[in-house]
């Protein structure tokens, strides 16, 4: 969507920390089906984006960590960092391979 030029995206300020906590409510019932702990850490971070194709990737991340972990956590994390934000999100599933 972000290359074609017809479709309008409208970017406005959006608040990371609270995108990450609602993704990780909206997958809760998921992750209590495998009884996995399902966290968000981090700080406020305030960005100028497009919030329904930031939170897209988000739940895709999260989501893709809560199905491929059989038992133990995902940590959705939210790290300011100057003028940029960092979002991890760290499962103790299988991993990716290098």
């Amino acid at each position: 969507r972000l290359d074609e030029k017809s479709t309008q995206l409208e970017q406005g300020r959006l608040d990371v920390l609270e995108l990450a906590q609602h993704t990780a409510a909206s997958l809760q019932p998921k992750a209590e089906e495998k009884n996995l702990l399902l966290q968000v850490e981090g700080e406020t971070a305030i960005v100028q984006g497009v919030q329904t194709i930031l939170g897209e990737v988000l739940y895709n991340l999260a989501e893709n960590a809560i199905h491929y972990t059989e038992k133990g956590s995902v940590v959705i994390r939210v790290k300011p960092n100057g003028n940029a934000v960092t979002i991890e999100v760290e499962d103790t599933g299988i991993g990716i391979p290098p």
